[in-house]
């Protein structure tokens, strides 16, 4: 019993220091122009926001990956925002010369856009709040998939 009680606990130590690693390996930006955060792994460095603050840039050490987020001035163009995400989704969701679109999902506040775009693998999330639409996309090659995609679904859960 006493051995099992021991397994337990070691396993339960052992789960929690890789979560809180996996935790500490993310920093976050907030835009605070259009209240907005993202969380993004700590290897990508930030290139400092854009000029008018809707956003910002990171790029990974090797330059085999980059994230791009950013206020979407497309809302613009628009009537309303049903208008707009319905458009928006169609236009991203299309397969166009060197960009061939895998995967696509439409929610209530959100849509997703995933494939490949040349050698890279590329994974956009585009979310509507407070009026706003704000986007984010990831590219990096294919050689980084097994880490790249770790962190898309940790940095795209957490970008609301």
């Amino acid at each position: 019993m006493k051995i099992k009680l021991y397994t337990i606990i070691t396993m339960w130590f052992i789960f929690l220091s890789m979560f809180s690693k996996a935790q500490n390996n993310y920093d976050k930006y907030c835009n605070s122009r259009f209240e907005y955060c993202i969380e993004y792994p700590t290897e990508l460095k930030g290139m400092g926001e854009s000029g008018n603050g809707d956003g910002q840039k990171f790029i990974s050490k090797d330059n085999k990956a980059t994230l791009i987020v950013y206020r979407d001035s497309r809302i613009g163009d628009f009537e309303n925002i049903a208008e707009c995400k319905a458009d928006c989704f169609r236009n991203d969701s299309q397969i166009e010369a060197g960009k061939n679109v895998t995967y696509k999902k439409e929610g209530n506040n959100f849509f997703v856009v995933s494939g490949y775009r040349g050698n890279n693998i590329f994974y956009q999330k585009t979310i509507f709040r407070n009026g706003e639409m704000v986007t984010a996309v990831i590219e990096y090659s294919t050689s980084k998939k097994a880490k790249y995609n770790a962190y898309c679904t940790y940095l795209f859960n957490n970008f609301k």
